[in-house]
């Protein structure tokens, strides 16, 4: 299923630096479509960070109930959203670059 979801809003997405609809309208951030299952690079880097920011998992279900329901977010809370804004990626790469010294 989130295999599904990330590849449709890849293709959706033509730069990471422009603003998405589907991403505001849905409390979702691009990092938050990574599987930790699938990738342990994410299941390492995950475990890594504080807990605070592991709500991405909550962010991805409320997502799933809100396109489920074929319903958005508030225009507020849409201005509030940062979609863009990552919280992965840097860890994720000193994880694949310790792994690739080892």
């Amino acid at each position: 299923m989130v295999a599904i979801l990330r590849k449709s809003i890849q293709e959706l997405v033509c730069s990471s630096t422009h603003e998405s609809p589907l991403y505001t309208s849905q409390e979702i951030r691009y990092d938050d479509l990574y599987d930790p299952i699938y990738d342990l690079d994410i299941k390492e880097a995950l475990s890594r960070l504080p807990h605070e920011i592991v709500d991405a998992l909550q962010r991805l279900k409320r997502a799933m109930d809100l396109s489920m329901k074929h319903e958005y977010l508030p225009d507020s809370l849409q201005a509030m959203q940062t979609p863009f804004r990552s919280y992965l990626q840097g860890l994720k790469y000193r994880i694949k670059a310790y792994g690739a010294l080892q």
